[in-house]
């Protein structure tokens, strides 16, 4: 099943609908779709954090508040989310290396590609993977636009809530104030783009 959504704001004196381009599927996965998919990101995280893989995949920050805390593994190419110590600037560096990108998740790709919830000429070669613990969250962000739209995300394991808005408040570690809250639900693939990928934080 397919959902779109619409909500506007007013910007430069125009009621915008915000939420054009976002799309969400739900039905794409099994349960078993969901054990092998984890099975894999287990895997990967245990390489990881013995250090068989390649340096920039696995990164695992010290957590010093909450929505500072999730482990990233990156795979396929390597996305630097703030200027380093080397003076590297946020972006794509392409002369970073991360390892390839896992044949479960280009199995799954696949799918999306072949249910049309991705178009044919837009094929992933890469991927982030973020794993939280309870209660933990991303900060407020717009996707990054070194990458191709749409811009794609699926949630494993449990249910959360996805806020969205042109402006997110802060009102406490990990707490937030937005326009829109969106319930995903397991295995649901979030599709973000138009508007919904270039105006909106979420």
């Amino acid at each position: 099943m397919k959902l779109e959504f619409e909500f506007y704001e007013e910007i430069r004196g125009n009621f915008v609908n915000i939420l054009e381009g976002l799309e969400l599927h739900t039905g794409v996965f099994s349960e078993r779709d969901e054990r092998r998919i984890l099975d894999c990101v287990f895997d990967i995280w245990d390489k990881g954090f013995v250090g068989l893989l390649m340096k920039k995949t696995y990164s695992k920050p010290q957590k010093w508040m909450r929505g500072k805390g999730q482990i990233t593994i990156q795979c396929g190419c390597y996305y630097n989310f703030a200027k380093d110590r080397l003076g590297n600037p946020s972006g794509i560096l392409r002369y970073d290396e991360v390892d390839p990108l896992p044949s479960e998740i280009k199995r799954i790709i696949k799918r999306m590609v072949r249910w049309s919830i991705l178009p044919a000429n837009y094929i992933p070669n890469s991927c982030i993977i973020n794993i939280y613990e309870e209660k933990e969250c991303i900060l407020p962000h717009i996707n990054y636009h070194d990458f191709v739209k749409p811009f794609c995300t699926i949630s494993f394991m449990s249910k959360s809530n996805i806020l969205l808005g042109r402006e997110i408040d802060i009102v406490g570690p990990g707490e937030f104030r937005g326009s829109v809250e969106i319930p995903l639900l397991v295995c649901s693939v979030l599709i973000l783009k138009g508007n919904g990928a270039d105006l909106t934080k979420h």
